[in-house]
């Protein structure tokens, strides 16, 4: 069921809860009565469009305007993705933390296998953080900057070396995946947990590490599949202007919106199979930080053999990262903490 403009803001909250986090980005109050999303949007100066878009990407994860996204300003999803970033900072990783802390606490067994996973989270948010402060830092201040120089076609000779020194395709080469450790992290939570520990907490751990992988991939999709293709655009009508004038050429230039359409389209099985003996070895030597090549010296076989191995065990365990297979490695005694430190 899509949200309309004509729906109160309180049918949509009790249609999904979950978009109150949302609200709370557009810095949107409770207690709106009954008053519909565009009267409340209308209150608080907020684009209806815009907010519609969202919590409609939000509340059906198949729904993704990206055609309708790229009629909305750079500066509109900037200021959403910074709510969400102070967000995530704020509130959800603060709430994991002190979840992961009363589970390990609340635990008699032997703690050494949760403070592993304790780890792997802390290196986990150490990586969000970077991630964020690059964003906040770089990124988003350098995307103002061009869509303030697109808007009326004046800039300087410093913003288009800028461009050149560091473009968002620059960016979009080290955007790493920020929701895929989260999903390791809920399988190991998930599948090598040690037995005994307290299975509401658990639970409650586990809802909240969905809810922000979830949350996560949006905030990605937003950025891989709209921003970046939009900025880069606009780098190049500005470079192409920039050359113009340079040499003394026409100034003119093509609207963004019909660029971006020509370039933007429409865009495992998780087994659970027993791991082989070769398998579990290739696991220990991914732990013990050898490349693939040097798995394949040491265990006399081919590298793409090893490939295919390291494939299969993704497949298998459900976990992608190195430090992901690293914890379970541990956890499952393949290989000790000290030979890893």
């Amino acid at each position: 069921m899509d949200i309309h403009a004509a729906m109160r803001m309180t049918d949509m909250i009790h249609l999904n809860h979950h978009l109150i986090t949302v609200i709370n980005r557009f810095g949107i109050p409770l207690g709106f009565g009954d008053k519909t999303i565009q009267e409340v949007c209308e209150q608080n100066q907020i684009d209806s469009d815009f907010f519609l878009q969202i919590v409609n990407s939000f509340h059906d994860e198949n729904y993704f305007p990206r055609l309708q996204f790229l009629d909305f300003s750079i500066s509109c999803f900037v200021n959403y993705l910074r709510k969400a970033h102070a967000d995530y900072l704020g509130r959800n990783i603060p709430a994991i933390e002190r979840l992961l802390e009363r589970l390990i606490d609340s635990f008699q067994g032997d703690k050494s296998s949760l403070q592993v996973i304790q780890q792997f989270f802390r290196e986990y948010k150490d990586e969000l953080m970077i991630h964020i402060e690059r964003e906040e830092q770089r990124v988003f201040p350098y995307v103002i900057d061009l869509e303030k120089a697109y808007a009326n076609m004046q800039f300087s000779d410093e913003l288009i070396q800028r461009i050149a020194a560091y473009s968002i395709e620059d960016y979009y080469a080290e955007h790493n995946d920020i929701e895929e450790k989260l999903f390791d992290l809920k399988n190991l939570l998930i599948k090598y947990a040690p037995a005994g520990l307290d299975i509401h907490l658990q639970e409650e751990l586990l809802h909240l590490l969905f809810s922000l992988e979830k949350d996560l991939n949006r905030h990605s999709i937003m950025e891989d599949k709209v921003l970046v293709p939009k900025v880069s655009i606009i780098e190049r009508e500005l470079q192409l202007v920039h050359q113009a004038r340079t040499n003394n050429g026409s100034e003119s230039h093509t609207a963004v919106k019909s660029r971006l359409r020509e370039i933007i389209g429409d865009a495992g099985d998780k087994g659970q199979s027993e791991l082989s003996r070769r398998e579990k070895e290739i696991i220990r030597e991914v732990a013990l930080g050898l490349t693939s090549k040097e798995m394949a010296d040491k265990l006399f076989i081919s590298l793409h053999t090893v490939l295919t191995h390291r494939k299969n065990i993704n497949r298998k365990l459900g976990i992608k990262t190195v430090s992901g297979i690293t914890v379970f490695a541990i956890l499952n005694g393949l290989v000790s903490p000290e030979e890893i430190s």
